[in-house]
């Protein structure tokens, strides 16, 4: 069935269909997802592989998404979502999620099973405490909670083994854990805008590993 001169699986299309009856605008079909998509979609051998629905103020992670068994990477910025759904976990091709500007969204347990995920963007979701259960999530490379009120740093943290880069500009964190340090893939971690005044040892080992850390707003990139 073609949809936006492509063709789709039955399933994928109907689900494209719904998804605009509830948000009220068409999808355009483009050739790669960003932040900057408000309403697209990618494909690839007649699946939905990449999703896109932004600045809707939706109140939820519409749950025709589940059926789109192929995506890769569903972004769902400046919406009103507090929770995702359990069933985020059966959506095990995901290797991008984007859920910034919401509303200190709760991530469930089932987001452990996302086990090829590599990208994580929570920006300005008003989180004070870290939400632990992404340190489970030991496939990602790049974790962003930039802008929320967050005061730690778990000692979990090291069981991201994969991340190179990890953002945590403009948070109220004040010290870094040694755990950090375990940290053996990353190049980057960005704690510019923060209120750190102890523990500084951990950034001077990994400044001296190669690792680009900034804490100053005006050092970062």
């Amino acid at each position: 069935m073609l949809f936006r001169g492509v063709e789709l699986e039955q399933q994928d299309l109907e689900v494209l269909k719904e998804l605009e009856s509830i948000v009220g605008q068409r999808f355009l079909r483009v050739e790669d997802i960003s932040w900057k998509t408000k309403m697209g979609f990618t494909t690839e051998k007649g699946r939905v592989t990449a999703l896109a629905i932004s600045h809707f103020q939706l109140n939820e992670i519409p749950e025709p998404i589940r059926s789109l068994v192929s995506l890769k990477k569903l972004y769902m910025r400046h919406q009103r979502i507090s929770i995702v759904p359990e069933w985020i976990g059966n959506l095990t091709s995901i290797i991008e999620l984007d859920l910034s500007v919401n509303t200190s969204i709760f991530l469930p347990d089932s987001i452990r099973k996302l086990k090829s995920i590599k990208k994580l963007s929570l920006i300005i979701n008003d989180y004070k405490e870290f939400p632990n259960v992404i340190t489970e999530l030991t496939s990602l490379e790049v974790l962003d909670l930039s802008y929320n009120k967050i005061l730690t740093i778990p000692e979990e943290i090291s069981n991201l083994e994969s991340l190179k880069y990890l953002r945590l500009t403009e948070n109220q964190i004040k010290t870094v854990p040694y755990s950090i340090t375990k940290l053996i893939s990353l190049e980057q971690l960005n704690l510019a805008g923060n209120k750190i005044i102890d523990y500084l040892e951990p950034l001077e080992f990994l400044k001296a590993r190669g690792v680009r850390v900034f804490t100053k707003v005006y050092d970062s990139p």
